[in-house]
Parts: structure tokens; C-alpha cells; sequence
């Protein structure tokens, strides 16, 4: 009926003499509208091929020269705003883009920083090939919940911990993990300040580490919504929009989206007071009496495990260092770094390279 029910809207719109360009109609099972590709017959959604296209130069453009005009990145992320509507799992890694332009002079002509420079390979890496499509199908409809996890940041005690609760599982019978982060192999933690200050970004590693521990697909099943409980607020909000640009919280939302990207799922967070999350509390602060020790998964937060989130926290430590000093040296030292012209404004994209 909706087919129907479109014609019928068109032909009572000719008839009030509603002005219509008839240039823009479209028809079929897969259409472009407006830049967007829409596949009805494969319940696919992305970007064309022309818009998919003039990201992948530009990008291979500006990693060539290793510079970028700062004003043209922020126009340049406009457009990869609008690739990020359709093809989610890219947005995440928008966030620290967003972040490095809004702290550097509009009018500077900068070295692209080492953090940038993967997050620009990543995404010519993800829409060449003719990879600018994603499914928009999904095999499962969100329930009750498949897991509940909690970390725990005080002082040098930093740990995490996670139960499947899938089906209502009691937790005598359940599946669960638990992992301590120290010093040595986890410095980023304790930097910059007290652990406390990065609960959340703790708190969605326990999300991920979860989704390895628990969210494998199901007999049958080709795409997954995988349902999680937290008691970070911040941390659903995160997730739904799949975008900041807050340091380290970023590094996992990367690594997040890039699993939900290969593996097909989606993961949903719901939020719960603390009251009501207290098995997963009581695993981060090492509280394991609920729980069989031989339903234990053994599982590590390392290289091996998030592969994406530790090579960004390698170089996003020196990118928000940067970030945090540009922010700090604003005035003089700007001023001589644009040459005094940062009022001056050239040609944008628009102009010189539209798409």
C-alpha cells in the first residue's frame, strides 16, 4: 500500500496545482535523493557513487600533501558529516576531526597530526571499493537484556567487570568476566590526572568487553542487536549518537563502531540507577560470590582484544595534548601564525571543488 499511497499523494497534488520539478521524480526499487542511495529490493542505504567518490579523493589528496588547510578540513567535515547520516559506523571517527579544527587557527596551513592521518585512512579504507552502502536489516528485535557490566575507578584500584543475563538467567548459572587495569600495561589510564576522571570511558571499555565475551551471533542469525545495561548515563547517550570528541571516551567508541561494522551488530545501552546493577558492581569491585568460578570467560583488555581503541590511544594522547595547548597559546602566537590575514577568507570548497 505505500507505493499506492504515494502515487495518490502525487496525483492529488497535480490536481491542487501544487508546482512540482519533475526533473527531481524518481522511481524504482533503488533511487539517489538529495546524495543518499536507497536500495529497497536489498534494504541497503548509503551514499552515491559521485559523493562516495570526492571524499575518497579528497582524502587521498590531503594524505599525499601530509598538510591540510584548516578551513577547508571544516568544510571538507561538513561533507563527512553528511556521509556519517547514512553510513553510522563513521561518525565515531569524526570526533577528534571536529575536535583538532575547532582548536587550530581557521586560516593555518598545518601537518596533519599522526592520529589524523589513520582516522583518514581508515575512512578511504571503509568507502573505497565501493564500500559507501550498509544493511539496514536486522534479525532481532531488542528484548530484555544480554548482558549488565560496571567498572570501577579509585585511586590505583581500576578494574571492570561484566554477567550475561540473557533470558533471565539467575547468576549462578551465568556466563563472566572480570579484568584489573594497572600501571604498566595500561598507562593512559592513570595519566592527566586521577582514573576517576575517565569512568566513562571505563565504563563503555566494559561495554565492549562484553560485546566480545557474549555478543557472538546466534544460529541463524546474520545481524544481532545486542542489549546492554550501565549505569553511566553518558555512556547511553554515546552510543545512540555514535559521536564525541572527548578523549579517551572516543578510542572506544571507535572500536565499538568498527566491530558493529564487521560483525553486523548493533548494540543498544540502556541506562539503570546503580541500585539496580549491583551484580555488575560487585564484579568491578571484585565481588565474585554470586557467580561459579568455572562459568568465568578469560578475557583481556589488550591489543588483541581492541586492536582499533589501543592504536588510538597511542596517538590521541599527543593529537589532545596539541589540542589542549592550541587552546592555551591563543592571541599573540595565532595571530603570527596566520600572518595576521586570519580574516581573510579565499574561495571554500563550494567554489573551487563542489560535489
Amino acid at each position: 500500500m505505500g507505493p499506492l499511497n504515494l502515487l495518490l499523494l502525487v496525483f492529488f497534488m497535480v490536481v491542487a496545482g501544487v508546482p512540482l520539478s519533475w526533473t527531481k521524480f524518481r522511481g524504482g526499487h533503488s533511487v539517489e535523493w538529495v546524495g543518499y542511495w536507497v536500495d529497497y529490493s536489498r534494504f541497503e542505504a548509503g551514499i552515491s557513487e559521485a559523493r562516495a567518490n570526492w571524499i575518497t579523493k579528497w582524502i587521498q589528496r590531503t594524505l599525499s600533501d601530509g598538510a591540510v588547510l584548516v578551513r577547508s578540513l571544516g568544510e571538507a567535515l561538513g561533507r563527512f558529516g553528511f556521509t556519517a547520516g547514512a553510513l553510522e559506523h563513521l561518525r565515531p571517527f569524526l570526533g577528534p576531526l571536529y575536535a583538532w579544527q575547532a582548536a587550530m587557527p581557521k586560516g593555518a596551513f598545518l601537518q596533519l597530526p599522526v592520529m589524523i592521518k589513520i582516522i583518514l585512512r581508515y575512512l578511504l579504507n571503509q568507502l573505497q571499493g565501493g564500500h559507501y552502502k550498509v544493511d539496514c536489516g536486522t534479525d532481532s528485535v531488542e528484548g530484555d537484556d544480554d548482558f549488565r557490566a560496571d567498572a570501577k575507578a579509585e585511586g590505583e584500584d581500576v578494574a571492570m567487570g561484566g554477567w550475561e543475563c540473557r533470558g533471565g538467567v539467575p547468576t549462578h548459572a551465568a556466563r563472566w568476566w572480570y579484568v584489573r587495569l594497572n600501571r604498566q600495561d595500561h598507562p593512559w589510564v592513570f595519566e592527566g590526572g586521577e582514573p576517576y576522571r575517565k569512568i566513562a570511558a571505563l565504563e563503555l571499555i566494559a561495554t565492549l568487553l562484553s560485546e566480545v565475551a557474549f555478543g557472538k551471533d546466534r544460529a541463524g542469525v546474520t545481524r544481532m542487536r545486542l542489549v546492554g545495561t550501565t549505569d553511566n548515563l553518558g555512556n547511553q547517550g554515546a552510543i545512540r549518537k555514535l559521536m564525541t570528541s572527548s578523549f579517551p571516551l572516543c578510542t572506544a567508541l571507535m572500536e565499538l563502531a568498527s566491530r558493529q561494522a564487521q560483525s553486523g551488530t548493533e548494540m543498544v545501552l540502556r541506562w539503570a540507577p546503580r541500585e539496580q546493577n549491583v551484580e555488575a558492581d560487585e564484579l568491578s569491585n571484585g565481588i565474585f560470590h554470586r557467580f561459579r568460578p568455572e562459568l568465568r570467560v578469560a578475557i583481556a583488555c589488550d591489543r588483541t582484544t581492541l586492536p582499533v581503541m589501543h592504536e588510538m590511544l597511542d596517538y590521541g594522547r599527543d593529537l589532545y595534548r596539541n589540542i589542549q595547548e592550541s587552546k592555551e597559546r591563543r592571541g599573540l602566537e595565532v595571530h603570527a601564525l596566520t600572518g595576521g590575514n586570519s580574516s581573510k577568507r579565499g574561495r571554500g570548497l563550494k567554489e573551487t571543488d563542489p560535489w
